[in-house]
């Protein structure tokens, strides 16, 4: 990670691993859950009943928000 002149007069630069990036960011991912059930619920199916999942954004290329879909509670 690297953000130049994150101040006038530092600069943040440091590597962070992929567990530590997961770690970091789960309570975000987590809350994708949410909507998620709620969107299928208003629509009235289960997850089993999907025969296909688009997902769109930068964030969806994040290998833990790729496996939450296959993730149960």
């Amino acid at each position: 990670m690297n953000l130049p002149f994150i101040t006038a007069d530092k600069v943040l630069d440091l590597t962070i691993t992929l567990a530590c990036f997961e770690k970091l960011s789960s309570h975000l991912v987590e809350r994708c859950r949410g909507p998620v059930e709620k969107a299928l619920e208003d629509a009235g199916i289960s997850a089993e009943e999907l025969d296909e999942v688009v997902m769109v954004g930068g964030s969806t290329r994040i290998p833990v928000v790729k496996d939450l879909q296959y993730a149960k509670r």
